[in-house]
């Protein structure tokens, strides 16, 4: 093999070479852009989970409060039929809510005619904004 064919081999396996390395550094390009965007998915899904977890949680405070103010104002209205039943007797359940006893005497039994919870809509006020950037 004479020098000339031997550095024309030796500039072969160079270029190969050469070429070999460029395009490895394409596919490393690719899978840290492939990576990053899998990571910021990950992050966004967390986010939008702490996000539905914390309106949950207070949905769930707001109905047990509620819950507890009704079975509260039940028992207030169960005493107060057992001391003295009147006609018509009102319990507040919050500012804009109240539940509604009628008893009826008959013959002199005590009968409840009517157990409801009303709710003053005139007074309320609606929050139909939304908290997009809090």
């Amino acid at each position: 093999m004479s020098q000339n064919q031997r550095f024309a081999s030796d500039s072969l396996s160079t270029t190969s070479y050469k070429k070999s390395r460029i395009s490895l550094g394409n596919h490393i390009g690719t899978s840290s852009i492939l990576l990053i965007f899998v990571v910021l998915c990950f992050v966004s899904f967390a986010a939008l989970s702490l996000i539905s977890a914390n309106a949950d949680y207070i949905l769930t405070r707001k109905v047990a409060d509620r819950t507890a103010s009704y079975y509260d104002a039940c028992n207030t209205a169960e005493r107060r039929i057992y001391q003295d039943p009147s006609s018509s007797m009102q319990f507040p359940l919050s500012d804009n809510q109240w539940l509604q006893v009628t008893i009826e005497q008959q013959d002199g039994v005590n009968r409840i005619t009517e157990y409801r919870v009303y709710t003053d809509t005139d007074s309320m006020q609606y929050n139909e904004s939304l908290p997009v950037f809090e």
